[in-house]
């Protein structure tokens, strides 16, 4: 076998582990409610603002809140930036709210994957000392046709539309997209072609043809299949 062909396999598997990756995360997009988890998050007043972030957590999702603005309502011994991700961004203020003073910013996103985070959507709100508004809602996803007849909580139909809708999260976070794509294409793998390797190996040991398992001859061909014959030779003593 060449390794074009190696290189190949390797391809698809990958490949699969990818789309494997995506359909997990919109899964859970479907099933689990983001604000059904665990809560938590940090405030402190930085130079010149109040930074508020607020954390929900729950399997295979991640809700995360962020929120700039002038009025001080308290301070604790944790630092917002230990409660965020890097690839969130929300470390560094919006251009506006850094070119003005006065600006309140807004900012969530939810990211789901297992068992990493891998894909997410992400809202910008803004509005200015004048009471200008900049509302950029649910970046990179597509909004669940169902809309309040959404699949969680499976019971519950009294939440209004376009409030509580679900989104199917499209913005990849390389890391954990790279990683999940990973995870599932090693035993992809396996399954497809660690047994078929293991077969080729045992004719091989048994001094039979790896391809058919006619017996070998004396010939570089197989008498059976006429494929060519490894340079493995071993009886079965």
């Amino acid at each position: 076998m060449t390794a074009m062909k190696h290189l190949l396999r390797v391809a698809v598997c990958l490949l699969i582990g990818a789309v494997i990756n995506v359909l997990v995360a919109w899964g859970i997009a479907l099933a689990v409610n983001p604000l059904d988890g665990e809560h938590g998050g940090a405030l402190r007043p930085t130079a010149g603002y109040q930074w508020d972030v607020s954390t929900t957590s729950n399997f295979g999702t991640l809700f995360l809140n962020s929120r700039r603005h002038d009025t001080r309502t308290g301070v604790t011994n944790t630092i917002p930036e230990d409660s965020i991700p890097s690839w969130s961004e929300f470390d560094i203020p919006l251009d506006e709210y850094r070119t003005a003073e006065g600006w309140i910013e807004s900012r969530s996103t939810v990211a789901r994957g297992w068992p990493m985070l891998s894909l997410r959507y992400y809202s910008d709100f803004l509005r200015s000392p004048d009471g200008e508004l900049i509302n950029r809602q649910n970046q990179w996803s597509i909004r669940w046709p169902c809309g309040q007849w959404k699949l969680y909580p499976l019971g519950d139909r009294t939440r209004q539309p376009l409030t509580h809708d679900i989104y199917i999260p499209l913005l990849p976070i390389w890391t954990g997209f790279a990683v999940n794509a990973l995870v599932f294409a090693v035993p992809l793998w396996a399954l497809l072609f660690g047994c078929a390797g293991m077969r080729r190996w045992r004719r091989l040991r048994r001094g039979l043809c790896e391809r058919c398992g006619y017996q070998r001859g004396d010939s570089e061909l197989c008498s059976e299949c006429g494929g060519a014959l490894s340079s493995l030779r071993s009886g079965r003593g």
